[in-house]
């Protein structure tokens, strides 16, 4: 090997053991360079990811306030903007930045009004350059007044901002004021050093948003304080507590801008207030004293604005209340009118016992509703709104249970009128009662479709709903309609499903109306064919018809049967239309009764069920809430002197009551 190899070799070798033991090591003597500002430049487009800045000659009517563009060399794909335009929402407003010796890694903004630029402590005539003038130039080169600013940063992975932002220009709650003002921009570098601010001068002008609530499906009507106007006032159940069937009382309101934002609407912020209670309407008034809520839950109205547009209360106290909203747009411009809604709560005491109600359709007032046939000619003897609420009062009086006439039972029949029926009674009257007893004996008119109350079920579903119980007792009592229905034909059912009131609340699922009149034809002339019912729990005791009172009420006419009576209309001498059901068993409805039949062996009515008992258990609440009886046939038919009547009201009282 050579003589200059073996020499190389050998430098080497002392280099790497220098390095190795740390004799010696490699050390840059070099001055290091300084980081170099970056630069940001405000655009009128969103700037593409492979532009290159190469340069900008801009030439301005006015360089103080940079307004009035004569002349700008683009010599890359966007353009430096100046915006003169009154705007009237908050723009988006682009820019890019660059860093020759690094990255952009964040940008920061502020906007400052024209007047505003006086209070920050760089001296008027610093700001204004002692011409009256405002120079934001000299302003954003004091350092005091630049870090006087209310800078907000955008970092980096903010989903479209860190080369743009809906800028929030300032705005006067004067439609005809245009407020002008400046908007500065910043770039960050990766080290943290900051560009020189860039500015450009905006225009804003506003009009107020209007603020709606919407109170549940109560129709909603815009406040004017010179002219007041107000939600229609309703009332609500309130519980301490949201369970399985009572979701709390729920207010929701929105805001709309229809002259800033013609299109879509933008996102609105709102303050909101909930006063009360108060003893009466007239003195429902917004009262700081009665303040029950706000959206930041202070004891003080309007400190903070939420994005929240609605709102769910409970443990509200019995009383009125008034529900106070406001937007405000984006432009921090409040409703000058703010939206108002009363409305009363309800707290539900269940102190008495239980309610007697006649659901009953009468004809002219004193014929009973028999679908297609009516009680003709009314007797002494026949049904009539007096002796069927004599029967319904002696049957469920007496039982140990409170009961008065006077104040303890509605019927729906007002009195000396044919055809006029009173409200149901409202939900203060219901809340009162652990229970409410509602009987319907008319044959084909299902309670929602009786004449002039439309709102059985829901009235019903909202007392259960916070733990009231409910007895029924009639016919049709759940389907819509049972078209198609004639004396003669086969059975028609009615099937409910989740949605249903009589699925819910009672655990029906089918509903069935035989004719029983068909066994007419088959020479079945002489007994009914409901003959009793037959108790499926032991403290029911066996109900039996009456069948001599049946023949009483008997007046429909039916060809080809005789007048026994020798009133000139034929006679049938059986009950029209028992009805049946079928119930949910898995969810805990149990029967109690089942129809038997003087036929039993071609009856289609054989051992259904005509009485059943449903308890819904709360999952939220860990217990039972409401509870539920029906009876599918009526009472007025059965036998009363044996006392197994007045035995199974005392029973249905019982079960419902304790």
């Amino acid at each position: 090997m050579s003589r200059n190899i073996w020499i190389t070799c050998g430098g080497i070798a002392l280099l790497l053991a220098a390095l190795v033991t740390g004799c010696g090591y490699l050390k840059n003597k070099g001055t290091p360079r300084d980081n170099i500002k970056p630069r940001v430049f405000i655009t009128n487009v969103p700037p593409s990811s492979d532009s290159e800045i190469l340069s900008i000659d801009t030439v301005f009517a006015d360089p103080v306030l940079r307004t009035g563009i004569l002349s700008i060399d683009t010599t890359y794909d966007y353009n430096t903007v100046v915006d003169t335009i009154i705007y009237l929402a908050n723009p988006r407003i682009y820019w890019f930045g660059t860093d020759e010796d690094g990255r952009v890694d964040a940008f920061e903004y502020a906007v400052v009004p024209t007047d505003s630029l006086r209070p920050h402590p760089v001296g008027l005539s610093v700001v204004r350059d002692n011409t009256g003038l405002v120079n934001p130039q000299r302003f954003v080169m004091t350092p005091a007044a630049a870090d006087s600013l209310d800078w907000i940063e955008l970092l980096p992975g903010q989903v479209d901002v860190v080369n743009s932002a809906a800028v929030f220009l300032f705005a006067d709650i004067d439609t005809s004021v245009a407020i002008d003002q400046f908007l500065f921009v910043r770039a960050i570098d990766n080290l943290g050093l900051r560009s020189e601010i860039e500015y450009a001068r905006y225009s804003r002008q506003n009009h107020p948003p209007e603020t709606y609530i919407r109170l549940d499906t109560i129709e909603i009507i815009q406040p004017n304080f010179s002219s007041p106007k107000e939600v229609r006032s309703r009332k609500y159940y309130s519980l301490p507590q949201s369970t399985a069937t009572y979701p709390g009382i729920t207010i929701g309101w929105s805001g709309t801008d229809s002259t800033d934002f013609p299109d879509e609407q933008p996102a609105f912020e709102f303050n909101w207030v909930l006063f009360g209670p108060y003893p009466d309407q007239n003195s429902a008034l917004p009262d700081s004293a009665k303040i029950v809520r706000t959206n930041d839950n202070l004891a003080t109205p309007r400190l903070e604005w939420t994005e929240q547009e609605r709102n769910t209360f409970f443990n509200l106290r019995s009383g009125w209340y008034v529900f106070w909203v406001r937007a405000r747009d984006d432009a921090f411009v409040a409703d000058p009118q703010p939206a108002i809604a009363r409305f009363q709560v309800v707290e539900p005491a269940f102190d008495k016992e239980f309610l007697l109600m006649d659901a009953t359709n009468w004809t002219n007032g004193n014929r009973l509703n028999a679908g297609s046939y009516f009680f003709r000619e009314a007797r002494g003897d026949s049904l009539a709104p007096d002796t069927l609420r004599a029967l319904y009062e002696s049957l469920f009086s007496g039982h140990g249970y409170p009961f008065s006439k006077a104040t303890d039972a509605w019927y729906r029949q007002m009195p000396d009128s044919s055809d006029a029926y009173r409200a149901l009674p409202d939900r203060d009257i219901l809340a009162r009662y652990k229970a409410l007893v509602v009987y319907d004996e008319d044959m084909q008119v299902p309670l929602d479709l009786d004449n002039n109350i439309r709102e059985f079920s829901s009235v019903l579903g909202e007392y259960m709903n916070v733990g009231g119980r409910v007895v029924l007792i009639g016919r049709n009592l759940f389907a819509s309609s049972v078209t198609g229905w004639v004396p003669t034909g086969g059975p028609q059912e009615a099937t409910l499903t989740g949605a249903d009131f009589g699925y819910i609340y009672f655990g029906v699922t089918r509903m069935f109306f035989p004719s029983h009149l068909a066994y007419a034809q088959a020479g079945h002339t002489d007994t009914a064919d409901f003959l009793n019912v037959i108790p499926l729990d032991p403290r029911f005791p066996v109900v039996a018809t009456d069948t001599f009172l049946t023949l009483k009420l008997s007046q429909l006419p039916i060809s080809g049967l005789k007048d026994r009576d020798g009133d000139g209309f034929e006679n049938w001498l059986w009950i029209p239309d028992v009805n049946w059901i079928g119930i949910d068993r898995t969810r805990g409805a149990i029967g109690f009764y089942q129809f038997n039949s003087v036929y039993p062996n071609t009856s289609p009515s054989q051992g259904r069920i005509v009485g059943a008992r449903y308890e819904f258990f709360d999952p939220l609440l860990g217990r039972n809430t409401f509870r539920s009886a029906i009876i599918t046939f009526p009472l007025s038919v059965l036998k009363r002197g044996d006392g197994n009547l007045r035995v199974m009201a005392r029973t249905v009282l019982d079960y419902i009551l304790e």
